[in-house]
Parts: structure tokens; sequence; C-alpha cells
């Protein structure tokens, strides 16, 4: 009996330096408010160059809710992720400047080390004047795959989030397509249309925002015909600018842009070297 007793007092000790373990590692998750979320959005914000990016929030669970299981975000189901959009200026305002920073070291996957350049000065300002930690893995970007799927969906996530409608087959009732014919869905931003890019997320694993309320994106293509019109046209050829201007858009791609990102490999870092030797004389 005294061996029991012992083994047993042995068993809760150890489980309670476990405990204690698993608390220094893991502190716990700190409660904010959607004011304090707004004012980590605008601090986000100021990392880019004006008029060149807009952030939304939503919580992990709205996303999951809505996604296949491959696609679910290993976080707390309450914890709270920004998603980042680039619009139209961004390619004057921020692009090019990027461009003529760094020359012919960005000029292979030069969108990608843009996006991660940016998102790494995102990482640094909130670690900076929040104390939050954001490991890299906790920064989702649209281009980047894990198992074989994307590693974060991001036109739902915007849809979530409330920036951006996702409009899909099932918002086209009664379905005007063949059943064996895949129809792949698009987002559309209230202002600037098919030009825009949903680019990245970051997931605040250490904070909740239990008052965080859901908010619906503004749905700006409200009729069945121009819903089927907007599909047909995406999925016909997406690189027809024609879908993006499915609704009266503020601003639009320059035409250096829409070449920029229909040019691809190396095609597109040719293209690269040119606007750096037209763009980055003039600006400096």
């Amino acid at each position: 009996m005294h061996y029991i007793v012992m083994a047993r007092l042995t068993f809760a000790l150890y489980c309670l330096v476990l405990a204690a373990i698993s608390s220094a590692s893991h502190p716990p998750r700190k409660t904010l408010t959607p004011s304090d979320v707004d004012h980590i959005m605008q601090d986000a914000m100021s990392v880019f160059p004006n008029n060149s990016f807009e952030v939304h929030p939503f919580k992990v669970d709205w996303y999951n809710k809505l996604v296949a299981p491959k696609y679910k975000l290993h976080y707390e189901n309450d914890a709270v992720g920004l998603i980042f959009f680039s619009i139209p200026y961004v390619f004057n305002n921020s692009i090019i400047p990027f461009f003529c920073k760094f020359m012919d070291i960005i000029v292979v996957d030069s969108y990608k080390k843009f996006i991660k350049y940016y998102m790494k000065k995102v990482q640094y300002q909130l670690e900076h004047d929040y104390h939050m930690k954001i490991p890299d893995e906790d920064i989702l970007y649209s281009f980047e795959m894990i198992a074989k799927h994307a590693a974060v969906l991001v036109q739902t996530a915007g849809h979530v989030a409330g920036g951006a409608y996702y409009y899909q087959r099932k918002d086209v009732v009664p379905d005007p397509w063949p059943k064996n014919e895949t129809i792949y869905g698009v987002s559309i931003h209230p202002l600037y249309g098919g030009y825009f890019s949903l680019d990245a997320v970051i997931i605040l694993r250490d904070f909740q925002v239990p008052k965080l309320e859901p908010k619906n994106p503004p749905d700006v293509v409200k009729t069945w015909m121009e819903r089927k019109k907007l599909l047909t046209m995406f999925n016909k050829d997406w690189k027809d600018a024609k879908w993006r201007e499915i609704i009266h858009v503020k601003r639009k791609y320059t035409h250096e842009y829409m070449k920029y990102i229909l040019l691809y490999g190396k095609d597109r870092e040719m293209y690269v070297k040119s606007l750096i030797h037209e763009h980055c004389k003039r600006l400096s």
C-alpha cells in the first residue's frame, strides 16, 4: 500500500511540474478590444507607403467554419488574423520604389520578395510596439503551399474579414453551367473590383478579441445575371480584364502593372529589369 501511495504522489507531482512547464512556455493569451485591434492595424499600415495596402481583421473560427479540413488554421478559434490586400496604387507607390531600392537582387521572384519584405516589416513593427511574438510560421502567404495545398485560402479570409466578397458557384442559383464543368470563384473589392490582390495573413496567436463582431463584405454584384457574367468571364479567360470591371471601379491597374501581372518566369524577370532601367534613374 505504501508503494501505491508513493507512486500516486510521484505521478501527481510529475503532472504539476508538466503543468508549470506548459504554463511557462504558453503564457496566458491577452484579451484585446476591437479598438485595440484598430490601433494594431493602423500601426501595421504605417510600414507601407501611402495608399498601397488595406488590412482587415477576422477570427480564425469564422474562416475555419467555411473551409475543408485540410485548409483549417490550427490555432485557437478566437485567435485573430489580419489579412492584407494590395490595391491599385501599390505599383507606383510601393513596388517601383522597392525595385529601385534593391535593383538586381529582386529580379527573380520579385513580387514574392516584395510581399515578404513588407510582411517582415509588419512583423518587426508589431513585435517592437506591442511586444508580440509573431513566429515566421504565423505569416501565411497566398503563394505558399503546405503539403501540396495552399497555406491559406485568402479569398475566404478576405470574405470573412468583410473586405471583399468572394463570389462562388453556390452564389448563382439556379446554376447555369454544366454539372461537370469546374467553375472557380473570385473576389470583388467594393471600390476596385478585380483590381486588387489578397496577399498575406498574419495570425496573432497570443491574442483573443471576444467582442470582435463579424462584418459582412459588401455585396456589389447583386443580380443573378451579373454574377453569372462575372464567373463566366473569369473562368473563360482570367487574363482578360473585363471581369475586373464587373462594377464601376475607382482605380484600375496601370498598363505597366497589368503587363507585369500577366508575365511569368524569365519574361517577367526581363520586364522587371526594363522597369528598373526606366524608372530608377528618374527616382534617383
